[in-house]
């Protein structure tokens, strides 16, 4: 019995809590260990590849998220820009691309706090969407006009 549970919980391919602190840890400048900050940035490769996402992960630097974001679906399909900044409490749904305007890599949009961010959304562009107690937020395209 425990080989097939220890064989469930490598076939889920993502934990949240351990995702997110190889995350921290990989994206961090000041972090010592060099092999084990590749080891980590490859298993979090490996996570984001299994479920078709990208998190905006490297080596050094990384989004910046204020607190660990709500993923009810996983991260499916969530593909995130590196110079991306996420507020806290943030709710991400499924297949959702926060990315650049292709005219500067860091031209990547700014997230408030609180924000829910609904399932097929994409932000594309350097746009700011503020904090939002009412949780409102994108729930289907927002692209800075002009």
């Amino acid at each position: 019995m425990r080989f097939i549970e220890r064989m469930q919980r490598r076939l889920r391919h993502f934990d949240k809590e351990k995702y997110f602190k190889m995350f921290e840890y990989v994206t961090s400048p000041s972090a010592r260990g060099k092999l084990k900050k590749y080891w980590y940035f490859y298993r979090c490769k490996r996570m984001e590849a299994f479920n078709g996402a990208s998190l905006g992960i490297n080596l050094g630097w990384g989004t910046r998220f204020g607190s660990l974001p709500k993923l009810p679906h996983g991260i499916h399909g969530v593909i995130i820009n590196p110079y991306a900044e996420i507020g806290k409490n943030c709710t991400i749904f499924h297949e959702v691309t926060i990315g650049n305007d292709y005219k500067d890599v860091k031209n990547a949009p700014t997230i408030g706090d609180n924000v829910f961010i609904g399932a097929g959304a994409k932000i594309i562009g350097k746009i700011k969407i503020g904090n939002s107690p009412d949780r409102s937020g994108c729930r289907g395209g927002c692209r800075r006009a002009g």
